[in-house]
């Protein structure tokens, strides 16, 4: 069902290996289905399943230090060796996301 799956785990071990103290985090298809599961290798350290336009942002606050972890929608995480699931939180109308700022991007 998520083809892809293999190749990145095998780009996060290269990446954890040669990084110990990088914290990795998953996202996307596979992790939205799995979430749990994805978490529990050893390379992940945390995941965030659904849509990620919020949940990601508030991730960064986390890593920054400006927000608790358990305030970050949708994110799976282990503590203590055993696996927290936070909830997804507010739906999230994709419509009203803003749009990426491609015009700053010189696409030549």
């Amino acid at each position: 069902m998520t083809p892809q799956v293999e190749h990145a785990v095998q780009i996060t071990d290269f990446i954890k290996n040669e990084n110990k103290d990088m914290p990795i985090i998953w996202g996307g298809m596979h992790a939205t289905l799995f979430p749990e599961q994805t978490c529990k290798d050893k390379n992940i350290d945390y995941v965030i399943y659904g849509e990620a336009e919020y949940a990601f942002y508030k991730f960064m606050k986390f890593l920054s230090g400006k927000l608790d972890i358990k305030k970050v929608d949708g994110l799976v995480y282990k503590k203590y060796g055993k696996i927290i699931k936070n909830g997804l939180g507010d739906k999230i109308l994709l419509d009203e996301v803003p749009q990426p700022a491609y015009h700053l991007l010189d696409i030549e």
